[in-house]
């Protein structure tokens, strides 16, 4: 349950509006006001940093814990925490600085930068800009194929790595609001093409030079910072709550597409990269109507209220915050800021998933979010995140990762999140607030009109009664195909040979293998296939259904008209049938969308 509970945490994080400003912290006692919020999470804190800044300047900063348990190594200076998707604010700073310097046009169709080859699955005969990808309106699904590295692995360069793992464009642009994390990977290409640097070492000159940031890394294996490379393997992650604690190890795995994620360094570095956006004009821009314009809201929610921010996205709780949090397999880091009073901070843990810091903090400065504000509409429903693979043979994942169920109570205008511990709360117009009750609280808007909830990264949609029967359906008969199949095959075999028959395998068993050899291996051939020609699709998909037909064709041949103790085995020769319809329905199921 723990694990499964930060699975949800961490689907929350990614799927994540404005009110007045409350009183928070108190910042004349401001470090013994942290060092009490510490000291009441300490029992599930494994390692934190966190600092407090204001107008560019840093009003304080603290390490706790351990980033290394098992030696007792506290956390401090020296400490290499990862980025996680923080990582893609350099990629959009890095898009504003070229646009500053006239190279780049952010509205202009991305063919004109980039060589043909990455237009070959763009779907819409609409431009593509990179402010689409700035806004997460590109259309994109997720990538379906491996993008990241074990340590020792060879990394694929990042254009082979991008054309390699090139997912298909499912939505129109700036139509749906879906995270992605190919996009900002081929928009970081695009600065190469237009700097003639590797994107890490153009990072390396044009941002962390500026900031005096000696200490951080953005190249996948680190190579561009020594001590980061050194020190990065002394830094462990963990599972931890007040009930369980769980040691990762190092956690240590290299992201190909290095630009949505890659980035890792000392706090201090972070601090500084987060306190810079709370200047008037950031060292990393010649002009402060560069910074002016990065600030605009770029896309707005369905009531009009700031969504994205030119990349910056946003939490609307206690205050309209922007920022950006990331995630990597052993790390969060988060930094967020108030552009009115340009007060925020920066928090980096060992912990994946982690709410009680990377969000609590926002709680913790500004005072928390409204409540309930009447009974609302119902918003009660199974919802799936529209960052997800829509088509294609990895399609089925949409049913099972993303999924938001809502379920309505006995109070008026509150719902709650099952298994991961969300209350939601109306709180008027067409605004509801999500709560997890350990530092995480946002707010959505509900689109009525197409049942919809709109958070700050991404649009998740109800799904319809059929499609979801449909889907769950198909699910539990191809669980009960591997269940019932593999047993049964094995049982015979075994009777056999307890017989000591010559004849091991007789017509009625031969087809009985066959059948389920093919069914699988078709289903497994469809997991790891990339390819997204319809007419091979189609005509695979039909030798999978004829070739199951002729194999139960042949043992129905077989079996006398009064064997009556053989139906078991005939539906069971069958069933692969319900295997092939499982993999035909995730492939073509609104394949035309």
């Amino acid at each position: 349950m723990k694990k499964l509970s930060v699975l949800l945490s961490l689907v929350l994080v990614f799927l994540l509006g404005f009110s007045p400003l409350v009183q928070g912290a108190n910042f004349d006692n401001l470090s013994q006001d942290l060092e009490a919020f510490i000291k009441e999470r300490e029992a599930g804190t494994a390692s934190v940093s966190l600092g407090i800044f204001k107008e560019g300047q840093v009003l304080d900063k603290t390490h706790y814990g351990y980033i290394d348990q098992e030696n007792q190594v506290p956390s401090g200076d020296q400490t290499i925490y990862e980025w996680g998707s923080v990582s893609k604010v350099l990629v959009w700073i890095s898009l504003m600085q070229l646009e500053e310097e006239g190279k780049i046009d952010l509205s202009q169709d991305l063919k004109t930068y980039l060589p043909e080859d990455f237009s070959g699955k763009l779907t819409y005969p609409y431009p593509l800009t990179l402010l689409d990808i700035m806004n997460l309106q590109s259309g994109f699904q997720e990538v379906g194929i491996k993008v990241e590295f074990e340590e020792g692995e060879a990394i694929p360069d990042l254009p082979d790595l991008l054309l390699a793992s090139q997912p298909r464009q499912i939505y129109q642009p700036k139509t749906v609001v879906a995270y992605n994390n190919w996009t900002p990977a081929l928009a970081a290409y695009l600065v190469e093409t237009v700097s003639g640097q590797a994107f890490y070492a153009y990072v390396q000159d044009h941002i962390f030079a500026p900031l005096s940031m000696d200490h951080t890394a953005v190249a996948p294996d680190w190579r561009d910072n020594d001590f980061v490379k050194s020190h990065r393997p002394q830094s462990k992650s963990y599972y931890y709550s007040q009930e369980d604690r769980e040691s990762l190890g190092t956690s240590i795995l290299h992201i190909g597409l290095y630009p949505a994620g890659a980035t890792a360094g000392t706090f201090e570095d972070f601090l500084t990269f987060a306190t810079e956006f709370t200047q008037d004009q950031p060292r990393f821009f010649k002009k402060a109507e560069t910074f002016d314009r990065m600030m605009e809201a770029s896309v707005l929610f369905s009531d009009g209220l700031p969504r994205i921010h030119h990349g910056l996205l946003s939490i609307d709780d206690g205050r309209h915050l922007v920022g950006h949090s990331g995630n990597t397999q052993g790390f969060t880091s988060s930094f967020w800021f108030d552009p009115q009073t340009k007060t925020g901070y920066g928090v980096m843990t060992n912990e994946p998933g982690e709410t009680a810091y990377n969000y609590g903090l926002a709680q913790f400065l500004f005072g928390p979010g409204p409540g309930a504000g009447g009974e609302g509409s119902d918003i009660s429903g199974l919802y799936t995140s529209q960052r997800t693979i829509d088509q294609g043979p990895l399609r089925f994942i949409k049913y099972l990762s993303g999924v938001l169920p809502i379920k309505k109570t006995h109070e008026a205008g509150v719902f709650k999140v099952p298994l991961a511990g969300m209350k939601v709360s109306y709180l008027g117009g067409h605004r509801y607030r999500f709560d997890n009750d350990n530092g995480l609280a946002y707010q959505v808007v509900a689109r009525d009109q197409d049942r919809v909830l709109e958070n700050f990264t991404t649009d998740s949609k109800a799904l319809p009664p059929l499609d979801m029967a449909l889907a769950y359906g198909l699910a539990l008969s191809a669980l009960l195909v591997l269940l019932a199949l593999v047993p049964r095959f094995i049982y015979r075999l075994v009777a056999r040979l307890r017989k000591k028959r010559e004849k091991i395998l007789d017509p009625g068993l031969t087809s009985h293998l066959l059948a389920s050899l093919i069914s699988l291996s078709f289903v497994y051939l469809w997991l790891i296939t990339n390819t997204y020609s319809k007419p091979l699709m189609v005509g695979v998909s039909l030798l999978g259904v004829l070739s199951s037909l002729l194999l139960c064709g042949n043992f129905l041949a077989q079996v006398p008209k009064k064997a009556q103790g053989q139906k078991a085995h005939l539906v069971a020769t069958a069933w692969p049938l319900v295997m092939v319809a499982f993999v035909i329905f995730f492939q073509f199921y609104k394949f035309w969308v």
